[in-house]
């Protein structure tokens, strides 16, 4: 422990002149200041997973749960809440990987704050956080969730998937993207994506439009920008083109489905495993990764 005068201060460091070591505490006094808590950082998640069919156990599972809600904070999108149920009556929250990646040791010591218990009720659930110390908080809460089933073994998808999202505002300008999956029932699949960014109805009043658009799928990928600047008497420069930038290996290949698994192995050689269910009994809703998307009419 030390001792000393603090001569600066920000929020990285501090610096202490007359600095000496304090080796008996005992005449030492809590400091009156109001006290921030600790909080734990989030741990990266290579060190909370596992080799795959090495984490969760398909026993100690009891279900995995999903609520979807509309964001419109900052644009327009549908996100996605998903839980692991465990059997033993806790609850994970941070489902980035498949169940069966998740070491459950490691995240219970690193990162407590993303379990919780829950219990069933009728209708639904109800369920309880846990603090950074791992101790209950709050009361116990009723949750939207449902619970989803698996995949059967090889499951074969046929249509084209997919969820759009809008980021910023008309005014001040934003991007809209929109990001598919094609499966055939070959085994085949294929990534898509499009987006567009432009400035807003704030900067088009001087004349000025700056706007973006990449777009990819199987055949490849593109970049195009365009630009017009004004002054608001007049413009003053135009600019506008296109890149292509890969054949898009790195979006077809070959899809496998199984349990809360899809496996995509693409034709550039790089394989993806992610959490995947159907969120609705008829399936014209897959969760793939981190969201859902929507069957194509």
């Amino acid at each position: 422990m030390l001792r000393g005068v603090v001569t600066s201060l920000n929020r990285l460091s501090m610096d202490l002149g007359h600095a000496a070591l304090v080796t008996d505490p005992s005449g030492l006094t809590p400091s009156p200041l109001p006290q921030t808590p600790l909080a734990r950082v989030e741990v990266p998640l290579m060190r909370v997973s596992s080799a795959p069919g090495r984490g969760l156990a398909d026993k100690d599972l009891a279900a995995i749960v999903v609520h979807g809600r509309a964001n419109s904070i900052g644009g327009t999108r549908w996100e996605e809440d998903v839980l692991f149920l465990l059997r033993d009556g806790s609850v994970y929250r941070r489902t980035e990987m498949p169940p069966d990646q998740l070491d459950v040791a490691a995240s219970r010591r690193l990162e407590p704050q993303q379990w919780g218990r829950w219990r069933a009720v009728a209708g639904g659930y109800e369920m309880q956080a846990q603090d950074d110390d791992g101790r209950p908080v709050g009361e116990w809460k009723r949750e939207p969730h449902v619970a989803v089933k698996a995949w059967p073994k090889d499951t074969r998808l046929q249509g084209n998937f997919s969820r759009s999202a809008f980021n910023g505002s008309m005014v001040t300008g934003g991007t809209s993207s929109t990001r598919g999956i094609r499966f055939t029932p070959d085994g085949r699949f294929e990534r898509s994506f499009h987006a567009l960014s432009s400035t807003g109805s704030l900067q088009a009043i001087t004349g000025t439009v700056i706007s973006g658009s990449s777009t990819g799928d199987g055949s490849g990928s593109t970049r195009t920008s365009s630009s017009t600047v004004g002054t608001g008497t007049g413009d003053v420069g135009v600019s506008s083109g296109t890149r292509k930038i890969d054949d898009g290996a790195s979006r077809r290949g070959r899809y496998q489905l199984d349990g809360y698994v899809i496996t995509l192995d693409y034709d550039d050689g790089h394989q993806e495993r992610l959490l995947s269910f159907p969120v609705d009994a008829n399936r014209r809703s897959v969760f793939v990764g981190t969201g859902s998307y929507d069957l194509e009419k």
